[in-house]
């Protein structure tokens, strides 16, 4: 077992609270030894409910899913019991998956955009979000996953659309907290940062949203507020430190 599998395997017995050394037992079990504990003691649902889990480990090689991984992951369902109809559900199940977080970063792009125009964010700043959006974007193993993540690199910038997003859709709470979290990180140098509350109540204020949506958006938006207060002095050191670092290199 390669160190990547073995580190992420891991994550599942510390899940449960399980202690180290019977982790290091169970990753040492045998592949003849698992499949013969998986066939007798589980059931078809739970064999089902393992591949689910464990396909991303399966597909998720070398940053992309290539037909020798298909061919991994059909031979572990396979030895697992598990019918050829079941597995096709599991890996679609698992594209569908990739596609909806795909639309939430769209959201997520068309949020900065947003803010990055009301706040009036200058070059560096996109360039630290660029960095930051860039990260968040290699989520996705498939081959054709590039293409989306430079689309949404260049659709950084630019004018958003207008409302920006449909705050009453599945994910767009989540992409607006993190839309606004991101939008704290790059303006390090604002002390009055009253302006970016209210560019997120404007947001609010311009659907006809529920009076009840609109009290948990802001408490979820102060809190964030919060945190960040709390941290900016570690963040502002840190730059700090950074940029002595990056001036002593250079002379």
């Amino acid at each position: 077992m390669e160190l990547q599998d073995k580190r992420l395997l891991s994550r599942f017995p510390q899940a449960r609270d399980i202690k180290d050394n019977e982790i290091e037992e169970l990753l040492a079990t045998t592949a003849d030894t698992a499949q013969q504990l998986a066939l007798r003691y589980l059931s078809q649902e739970e064999r089902s409910e393992i591949t689910r889990h464990i396909l991303p480990l399966v597909y998720n090689r070398d940053g992309a899913i290539s037909h020798a991984d298909r061919r991994h992951f059909a031979h572990v369902c396979m030895h697992l019991d598990i019918g050829d109809e079941t597995a096709r559900e599991i890996s679609q199940a698992y594209r569908d998956h990739l596609d909806s977080q795909w639309s939430y970063m769209k959201q997520l792009v068309d949020l900065i955009n947003y803010f990055a125009a009301r706040l009036a964010f200058d070059g560096p700043e996109m360039e630290l979000m660029r960095e930051q959006l860039n990260q968040l974007l290699h989520f996705d193993p498939r081959y054709t996953s590039y293409r989306r993540r430079e689309s949404l690199l260049i659709k950084l910038g630019r004018k958003p659309p207008s409302p920006p997003i449909d705050l009453e859709t599945t994910t767009a709470e989540p992409a607006l907290m993190g839309a606004y979290a991101m939008a704290h990180t790059a303006v390090a140098d604002i002390n009055d940062r009253t302006v970016m509350g209210r560019a997120f109540d404007e947001l609010l204020a311009e659907q006809d949203l529920d009076a009840a949506l609109v009290k948990k958006l802001i408490v979820t938006r102060k809190k964030i507020d919060t945190l960040y207060a709390a941290n900016r002095e570690q963040i502002l050191a840190a730059e700090a430190a950074d940029c002595e670092s990056r001036r002593s290199k250079k002379q």
